[in-house]
């Protein structure tokens, strides 16, 4: 119940965002599940890499690729989240020049 509520919490704060940027919304109840269904599918990815941490020496190789495999993972959640509309998409160093 409190990662739902947390993923309301986030999803009303964000769906002002897009819709400034985009002047429109998505399908409430789309939007939700597409949302719920990456970042719970992400906590699950995360909480394996955690696991497999916990167990392995600090220092090693290893450990250094479940960092690297947590933050890649972390990376590809927010592309998921910009592609479906949730996030606005990143922007470019150009862009923010101008």
């Amino acid at each position: 119940m409190a990662e739902g509520l947390r993923v309301a919490t986030f999803y009303e704060l964000t769906d002002i965002l897009i819709h400034k940027a985009t002047g429109r919304l998505r399908d409430e109840d789309e939007m939700r599940n597409d949302v719920a269904e990456i970042i719970v599918k992400y906590e699950r990815a995360l909480a394996d890499i955690e696991r497999e941490k916990a167990s392995t020496p600090l220092g090693t190789l290893e450990y250094l690729r479940l960092c690297q495999a947590a933050f890649e993972l972390e990376i590809q959640k927010v592309k998921a989240l910009q592609e479906i509309g949730f996030l606005p998409p990143a922007s470019t160093p150009s862009e923010k020049d101008n």
